[in-house]
């Protein structure tokens, strides 16, 4: 179901000095319909509302609408003849039409034209503006119309949003109906968390029911935790590290030889090091865990390596190996491990031991 809001305004024809009585009219694409009414007076940003004037007065050809707040027309309707006559007309709707200012658009003047409601997170107060033109092709004239420019409250769908790093604004109910917002702050071991899932913080897909929780997430000391890695307190944040690439020291290795793995890797936690496991995999599915390599302490998003040694056993199968990397994290307090294994497939080989070929020579002894 839409909602519709019908706003009265005055059309006022700007040569010929008549007044019309008209309407906007705004639909909202959010099915908000608490309490059963739709004067609600809020648009949700993210999403698009509709505008139209059904009766606009008669021998109306072309209709331009400028839907912000510096009165700017950016999209003209109205049929292609009727297009062309105007323009003729007006240098105005010329320039629109004919430059990247807008865009004139072939439609009847009555069809509801589409205006966005800005990105998620935008609150504002929305104008809109008409402007039209009547009978192109014989007595020229034209008019305009716009709506009170504190029709509609454009506010997010979610029920908080933040506002820096450690405010939020959020909404509250008064009778049916929420408002936009008081301001508040998390407390001094947490930050505003604009990534916690939209059902946790929404007014649900009917607009009726309140939030699970607030926008706050703990703070590591200084340093802001991913989401979900969060423990019990503020200190249970823990480092996150994920291997993006392994380069081998050689492309194919005999049993009884070394070879080496330098592995790469991103710390996507909290500050922090890791233990770096290395294991070889058969085509089998046999593997080889490797001693590890302590990685270097590294901030969020840093990156590093470490070289990995192994001697590649004597009854290691010839044949082409995957290498997986484990990182065993280092965290505080009561905080879980996340271990990210990364296999990178068909790394290398183990080649097969050359035949040892034995020819037997005659011992001759003389006596």
């Amino acid at each position: 179901m839409r909602k519709t809001f019908l706003i009265p305004v005055l059309m006022i024809l700007m040569i010929i000095p008549s007044v019309y009585a008209a309407t906007i009219v705004f639909e909202d694409d959010y099915n908000y319909n608490n309490g059963g009414t739709y004067s609600d007076g809020i648009v949700w940003s993210g999403g698009s509302m509709s505008v139209s004037v059904p009766d606009f007065p008669a021998g109306t050809q072309v209709a331009c609408w400028g839907w912000n707040t510096n009165g700017v027309y950016t999209h003209c309707y109205g049929y292609a003849h009727h297009l062309e006559s105007c323009m003729k007309k007006s240098g105005f709707l010329k320039e629109i039409c004919e430059t990247d200012i807008g865009e004139c658009i072939e439609s009847t003047v009555d069809s509801p034209n589409t205006m966005e409601t800005g990105s998620v997170g935008d609150s504002w107060y929305n104008y809109v503006y008409v402007k039209y033109y009547r009978n192109c092709d014989s007595s020229f004239s034209w008019g305009y119309a716009s709506n009170s420019p504190a029709l509609h409250k454009i506010i997010k769908s979610r029920s908080y949003r933040c506002v820096g790093s450690a405010d939020y604004d959020d909404s509250y109910y008064a009778g049916k109906y929420p408002f936009w917002f008081d301001t508040h702050s998390c407390n001094s071991t947490s930050y505003c968390n604009q990534s916690i899932p939209q059902s946790q913080l929404s007014f649900g897909v009917n607009g009726d029911s309140m939030p699970s929780r607030n926008p706050c997430s703990p703070l590591c000391g200084n340093k802001v935790c991913n989401s979900g890695e969060e423990g019990s307190c503020y200190q249970d944040c823990e480092p996150y590290f994920s291997a993006y690439n392994v380069k081998p020291g050689k492309e194919i290795v005999y049993p009884g030889e070394t070879i080496t793995f330098k592995a790469y890797f991103r710390n996507y936690g909290f500050q922090g090091h890791a233990d770096i496991f290395g294991v070889p995999v058969d085509k089998n599915h046999i593997q080889y865990k490797l001693d590890p390599e302590t990685t270097d302490t590294l901030n969020k998003y840093g990156t590093g390596s470490v070289t990995l040694s192994w001697t590649v056993p004597l009854t290691a199968t010839p044949g082409e190996y995957n290498f997986r990397v484990e990182p065993q994290n280092y965290c505080a307090g009561t905080c879980s491990q996340y271990p990210d294994k990364i296999e990178f497939a068909t790394l290398f080989e183990i080649g097969q031991p050359p035949d040892i070929e034995v020819n037997p020579t005659a011992l001759i002894f003389n006596i």
